[in-house]
């Protein structure tokens, strides 16, 4: 029964929340979690870019050439976002997970009685 018990709790430890994030259509986003030593980045549980001993390969094509990790800092950013890059990214790196949900809106530019006024729209 103990064992059951620590095991559960360990388990649960190395499990972070869902961390929201947000960008607009063309713009960027940073990935906080650092990827140091080597690790993954996943998209809705498709692993997309795994780095290993200080090399970053892309998995995922719709990603290629829109990924970059900065190896001193080890944060991953993906820039020219699109709308179908919104959804569930995980990172898995020095033996812990860290999960984000990324929401992608567009900027829409309306006329608010004579001037022009910047929207974002999901």
């Amino acid at each position: 029964m103990k064992i059951v018990i620590c095991v559960t709790l360990l388990c649960v430890a190395g499990v972070s929340s869902v961390q929201e994030l947000s960008g607009l259509v063309n713009g960027s986003v940073e990935i906080p979690t650092a990827v140091k030593n080597g690790g993954t980045l996943s998209y809705n549980k498709n692993i997309i870019v795994d780095i290993t001993n200080g090399k970053v390969s892309v998995v995922g094509a719709e990603f290629a050439g829109r990924i970059k990790w900065n190896s001193r800092t080890g944060v991953l950013s993906i820039s020219d976002l699109q709308m179908e890059d919104a959804g569930d990214y995980e990172v898995q790196a020095d033996n812990q997970r860290s999960e984000y949900q990324l929401t992608v809106y567009k900027r829409q530019t309306q006329s608010l009685w004579g001037k022009n006024v910047q929207v974002a729209l999901q």
